[in-house]
């Protein structure tokens, strides 16, 4: 920590330096939950994120606040690239006896594993869902885990998907099955669909106002996912009128869908305002290879991509 420059005075000539409360190790990392003395903060540990990981030998160092625990920060130091090679999709999950209801988990899907070896898993229920990234940065693959995962609540009734396909049907037609309602070629039938949802979930809202206080899927009203393979071909590349209306009923399902079981999945390889205006409804957002450190921090938030 001194060779780093990670130590403070502590007014009677002796040195103090962050001290490790706890070890957590994992398949391709370790995390340190540390200490921060004061007269040091967080940020300054994060600045000498590159010393850390040449002194533990390690291919990166990751420092991070702990919610709502002032003067405590993880330090995340990976060895191994996990992701290297191609991970095997998740087994669908099946029923007990074989025959009874599947569980599903809707507020944590699991879609793959993360860099540090521990699983990752999205939050649907509640949720809209942006997965921004270039072509070929694995959008499809985010997308079609989650649909794999839901597949037996989608048999069952509990799921309903919409799938707008703008490319033609290049990524969402070899599910087709999976879709209730399902659109790829017509812009202005997009914008059917999509108004057509927005006017379903006012009808629900208002028959479930005054009756229900939280949301819960069900036969009756099940939880709705709206698929849209490419945001930006609807939202800038349509005519002026198509994207009026697109607009418009994104916009309802994004600012009133979540409440009442309509959750609304894009995807976009161009992740600018001008692209995509309603960029900030999406409450959960996923960046994957995108061409400029701005855009990263344009999906998930102003600094993040300094923070790793």
């Amino acid at each position: 920590m001194v060779r780093c420059k990670l130590s403070v005075n502590d007014g009677n000539g002796g040195v103090v330096i962050p001290s490790i409360q706890q070890i957590e190790a994992l398949p391709a990392s370790d995390r340190l939950l540390v200490d921060v003395p004061v007269g040091m903060t967080v940020e300054a540990i994060r600045q000498r994120a590159g010393e850390l990981a040449n002194a533990a030998r390690a291919r990166s160092c990751r420092v991070t606040e702990v919610a709502d625990t002032p003067g405590m920060a993880w330090v995340e130091l990976q060895h191994k690239d996990i992701l290297r090679s191609t991970v095997a999709a998740l087994p669908i999950p099946r029923s007990a006896d074989g025959v009874g209801m599947v569980p599903v988990d809707l507020g944590q899907v699991p879609v793959g594993i993360r860099e540090d070896g521990s699983g990752w898993a999205i939050p649907v229920k509640g949720r809209h869902i942006l997965i921004a990234g270039r072509s070929r940065s694995g959008k499809g693959s985010v997308l079609w885990s989650l649909l794999r995962y839901l597949a037996p609540a989608i048999r069952a009734g509990v799921v309903k998907v919409t799938g707008l396909d703008p490319k033609g049907g290049m990524e969402l037609s070899m599910g087709r099955p999976l879709f209730t309602r399902y659109e790829a070629d017509n812009p202005a039938a997009m914008a059917d669909l999509l108004e057509a949802e927005a006017d379903h979930m006012d009808a629900v809202a208002k028959e479930l106002a005054g009756n229900v206080r939280k949301f819960s899927p069900s036969m009756t009203h099940p939880l709705h996912l709206v698929v849209v393979d490419e945001l930006a071909n609807l939202t800038a590349y349509a005519s002026m009128e198509v994207r009026r209306r697109v607009e418009l009923a994104l916009g309802r399902l994004l600012t009133k869908g979540a409440a009442v079981g309509w959750v609304v999945i894009g995807c976009t390889q161009e992740p600018n305002k001008d692209i995509i205006p309603m960029r900030g409804l999406f409450t959960y957002r996923i960046a994957l290879g995108l061409d400029t450190p701005s855009q990263v921090d344009m999906v998930l938030g102003e600094g993040m991509r300094d923070k790793g």
